[in-house]
Parts: C-alpha cells; sequence; structure tokens
C-alpha cells in the first residue's frame, strides 16, 4: 500500500478521565497512564457534549512514526499544569505525559498533569510567588460566592501553544511552482 492516508487513518485519539489516558477503538475501550512523542501541532477546537459548548486543545503527538491526539478542555487543570510545565522544558523536544487526578476525604477534586523529559519530571515555570507573565486569576462574586475566573490565564497559556508550536510550521510551508502540471 503506498503512504497515502485517509483523514483520521493511522491515528490514536487520547482522551483523559479521571487521570488516566483512554482510547476507543473499534468498540474496545484501554486505559494508559501516559503518552511519549514529540508535540508537532496544537490546535484549538469548540465542541459540545450534552449541550453544553466547551473548547479543547488537540495536541498532536508523534513517537516513532505513531500518531496521537492527546484531547483536553482547555478550561482543566490538566490544560494548566500541561502548559505550565511544558514552558519550564523544551517544548519541541520528546515528553513524556502523565495525567493525575486525585479526589480528598471531602469529595474534592484535583486534575493535574505531569510532564517529563529526559527523565526528568519539569517544575511548574510559574509559581503563586512567582507569576511571572501569567496574569492573575480574577475574584468575581457570582450568586453571592466568591469565585476566581481564569479567562485571561486560559488565553496566556492558549496563546503561549499557538506562537511555540506554529512559527516553524510555517516558516518550513513553501509553495513549490506546480505551473507545469497538467491539470
Amino acid at each position: 500500500m503506498s503512504g497515502l492516508i485517509k483523514k483520521g487513518e493511522g491515528v490514536t485519539y487520547l482522551n483523559i478521565k479521571e487521570g488516566k489516558l483512554v482510547t476507543k477503538k473499534n468498540g474496545v475501550t484501554e486505559t494508559f497512564d501516559g503518552v511519549k512523542g514529540t508535540i508537532t501541532k496544537v490546535e484549538f477546537v469548540k465542541d459540545e457534549y450534552e449541550g453544553r459548548q466547551y473548547e479543547k486543545a488537540a495536541i498532536h503527538l508523534n513517537h516513532d512514526g505513531q500518531n496521537y491526539i492527546l484531547q483536553m478542555h482547555v478550561d482543566s487543570g490538566y490544560f494548566k499544569n500541561f502548559c505550565n510545565a511544558l514552558k519550564s522544558g523544551k517544548p519541541k523536544e520528546e515528553v513524556y505525559i502523565q495525567p493525575s487526578y486525585k479526589k480528598d476525604e471531602k469529595g474534592k477534586t484535583s486534575a493535574g498533569c505531569f510532564i517529563s523529559q529526559n527523565g526528568k519530571f519539569l517544575k511548574h515555570a510559574y509559581t503563586k510567588d512567582n507569576m511571572g507573565k501569567l496574569p492573575a486569576l480574577e475574584t468575581v462574586i457570582l450568586k453571592g460566592e466568591k469565585r476566581y475566573d481564569n479567562t485571561k490565564q486560559i488565553a496566556f497559556w492558549k496563546n503561549w501553544l499557538s506562537s511555540t508550536f506554529t512559527q516553524d510550521e510555517e516558516a518550513t510551508q513553501t509553495q513549490e511552482d506546480d505551473s507545469d502540471l497538467p491539470f
């Protein structure tokens, strides 16, 4: 067979559920602890589930010729931790991505994402004590309750990922002269 591939063929889609990577092929669901590969592209996609609109990041990875698309909600601990750790490393080099999920005794959940490169887990680029260029959470009152608005932080991370993973792609895309082709 040739090197031609139909859209979606040869790609393994990965979602995150309670700290595990989940894939479903031919009706069979498998779970994994993490995924290894080099990030080749990041896209942002608007989606809907049970009438609820949301946005997800589609992170394209390649490992030894196998392609993966890791999908995660942008308004999640997985996404924020993924971005914060990736920023402290070398984003265009091979990474191992491992989501995490905890539930405390009060039922409060915490989702995150660990990234390692060269066998070492990456620390967060920004912390509460060192916010750098990361915008602070905004405090808002909603129905009489104090809440935190992370809209600016999500926009910051989306812009960072978009600029990190589109610069080289745009620079290497050149239009070849095809004027001598018969069609």
